[in-house]
């Protein structure tokens, strides 16, 4: 089967400049612009230029790498797969620590801020159950 064998077009709204016309497509049915069409593929061909801008960014990185550490090359894929998820986990959990006790020490201040409002205002919260 040739390309567009299976669809079928039909204009369903003229438009004076051609690529506002909008167009049925049936056999999957979808109403879209000639516009719509050229805005994604150049959306497309963005996206490729700055996957390809990334990946020779990554690419001298492993070079970099390979030139001061030619030993992390030499490793397996399975190894390499390890330390990665070992080096996510560890800065997952250095950071997450350092939140929590961002978190404890925001609850303490709330906790005495809550006292000094009661003590000066009278107003009691039973939310803070303490904490």
């Amino acid at each position: 089967m040739k390309f567009g064998e299976e669809y079928t077009y039909e204009v369903i709204e003229p438009a004076e400049n051609v690529g506002d016309t909008k167009i049925k497509k049936s056999g999957l049915t979808a109403e879209f612009t000639m516009n719509d069409i050229d805005r994604d593929r150049q959306l497309l061909k963005k996206k490729i230029t700055e996957l390809e801008a990334q990946i020779g960014i990554e690419e001298a990185k492993m070079q970099n790498i390979d030139r001061t550490n030619p030993e992390v090359g030499q490793m397996s894929a399975e190894m390499r797969q390890v330390i990665y998820i070992y080096e996510r986990a560890y800065a997952f959990c250095k950071v997450g620590k350092e939140k929590v006790g961002e978190i404890n020490n925001m609850l303490e201040t709330y906790k005495h801020e809550l006292l000094d409002i009661a003590l000066q205002t009278g107003l009691l919260t039973t939310n803070d159950e303490g904490k």
